[in-house]
């Protein structure tokens, strides 16, 4: 990022350097598509997502609402942040160029879309893969402490006992605070994935699948 910020910087001098000297010897005029380069002008931001941007393109993925706070956002943002000049640079506001360059930003734009669309699927799995994981725990938590000790003595089997159904309800428990807590951040994302995967998570059935 620092490497780019310098090269915009190199970049911004050497046109205002040209368009001064043009200013100077021909006038404003000869050149009026040619303008004064500001600082705000300059924007290297454009492929840098923040937290919010993120949170709010999974929400868009997954089929989420955004909040309030974020829509509000995004208006501010869409009301103070008009196309530069440098895009229409040259004369070429209808032309060739301007069509070519617009159709990179849509390019980037579909190639980001389909980046999230991907991280949505790729989260869906991992959250399945967790949730088998905890059944398949629980279960075995499960086996051991229904399983009949000959080997050792009453006092002993029960402490064994107690401490394979604590595990037990441990896993429970956060196969149920997982679900929770997923469906405060993904919301549709959980209600897909329970939608599909939870009759057979509860019935044990999932285990098939490669437990």
């Amino acid at each position: 990022m620092a490497r780019m910020e310098e090269g915009v910087t190199k970049a911004a001098a050497k046109y205002t350097e040209g368009y001064e000297a043009l200013v100077h010897l021909k006038g404003k005029r000869y050149a009026p598509e040619f303008q004064k380069l500001d600082k705000a002008h300059l924007n290297t931001q454009i492929e840098i997502e923040s937290d919010e941007d993120a949170a709010r393109s999974l929400r868009t993925a997954d089929g989420s609402r955004p909040t309030r706070e974020e829509t509000a956002a995004k208006k501010k943002k869409t009301k103070t942040a008009p196309i530069s000049w440098i895009w229409a640079a040259g004369g070429q506001a209808d032309g060739v160029e301007l069509h070519d360059s617009m159709r990179v930003e849509w390019a980037k734009a579909r190639a980001r879309k389909e980046r999230w669309n991907e991280e949505v699927e790729l989260l869906r799995e991992e959250m399945k893969r967790v949730m088998r994981s905890l059944k398949w725990e629980a279960s075995e938590w499960q086996k051991r402490a229904d399983e009949v000790r000959s080997d050792v003595d009453g006092t002993t089997a029960a402490g064994i006992r107690a401490y394979a159904l604590r595990n037990v309800y441990l896993h429970t428990e956060f196969i149920v605070r997982f679900r929770e807590e997923w469906d405060k951040t993904m919301g549709a994302a959980v209600r897909h994935w329970a939608a599909e995967e939870e009759q057979e998570i509860l019935e044990g059935t999932f285990m098939a699948e490669g437990m």
